[in-house]
């Protein structure tokens, strides 16, 4: 079931991408019957030159000629570029879009706890924030739009999670620059769980192990203390897709609900039975008539 999530999302985001034409765009076909692209992998590297740090990632290109579309995605706390992201690189360049996914300095562990590889970019998590993931998303940005591959007039962000908040802040920061903006299970949340955890912002101590697994610092609940996503918001007003799980345990439906309503050009699709990330097994893909909602809304 998840594989038909994948290409669902996939199609739609296709779709917003091609809306004005492109060399690189199949003609115009029902979603079961496009052309899909053969395609090159490869790690690309960008370096942050506000800090020095490298972001590892990973480059997915479609074989054709001319410019293409370019899909950004961010992916979720602790996670990296090559544990859920290459279903969504395969599943967006086999359709015609270059896609960059890639590592946040201090997005997470060296080595996770059951121990694969984590994080491949520089940092140490005590030194990353929400804020400094915006800062080395817009390095990604900035290097991006000089890729001679890439046409910079169509570039789509995907944020997952803690960095659907990240991709919130940089899409309104450069509202002209981001073409669409997929937010994937928000946590919309975190200003107010910082809120429950600590009575002031001078409250953690220089070490915290947030949500009893990653160690963060000072500098990631004093970013987000008084921060309001929801203000930031209303300044990019491009199509917005949400995607949210109906049994997500960690987020409440609640806050992509007001996400939705706080754009100024956006859809909620609640995936029926899908939790946190969309692991659950019976996880299903958005319905029939928000899929021909979203096709209507440029996705």
């Amino acid at each position: 079931m998840r594989k038909k999530l994948f290409a669902l999302f996939a199609f739609v985001v296709s779709a917003a991408l091609f809306a004005v034409g492109a060399s690189a765009a199949p003609a115009a076909k029902d979603k079961d019957e496009l052309d899909l692209y053969a395609y090159t992998v490869a790690d690309l590297n960008v370096v942050n030159p506000e800090t020095g740090r490298t972001l590892r990632g990973r480059l997915y290109r479609p074989v054709t000629a001319g410019r293409t579309p370019l899909v950004i995605c961010a992916h979720e706390l602790g996670s990296n570029y090559v544990r859920r992201w290459p279903q969504y690189g395969e599943s967006l360049v086999s359709h015609g879009a270059a896609v960059y996914t890639f590592d946040f300095a201090g997005g997470g562990p060296k080595e996770r706890a059951d121990g694969t590889p984590g994080s491949h970019s520089d940092g140490e998590t005590t030194e990353m924030s929400v804020m400094t993931e915006v800062k080395d998303l817009e390095a990604v940005l900035a290097a991006a739009q000089t890729w001679d591959f890439v046409d910079s007039g169509r570039i789509a962000l995907i944020g997952g999670s803690q960095d659907g908040s990240v991709s919130v802040v940089a899409a309104a920061r450069h509202a002209g620059d981001f073409k669409t903006l997929v937010l994937l299970y928000p946590a919309l949340l975190i200003r107010d769980d910082l809120h429950k955890k600590f009575a002031s912002a001078d409250a953690c101590p220089p070490v915290y192990k947030y949500n009893g697994w990653l160690d963060v610092s000072p500098v990631y609940v004093k970013d987000m203390w008084d921060y309001d996503l929801y203000v930031d918001m209303p300044k990019y007003d491009g199509p917005v897709l949400i995607l949210h799980g109906d049994r997500d345990e960690i987020v409440p439906m609640s806050y992509s609900e007001r996400a939705a309503a706080a754009y100024k050009n956006a859809r909620l699709s609640v995936i029926d039975g899908g939790d946190t990330a969309f692991r659950a097994r019976r996880s299903r893909r958005p319905s029939a008539s928000s899929t021909s909602t979203s096709a209507r809304w440029g996705f």
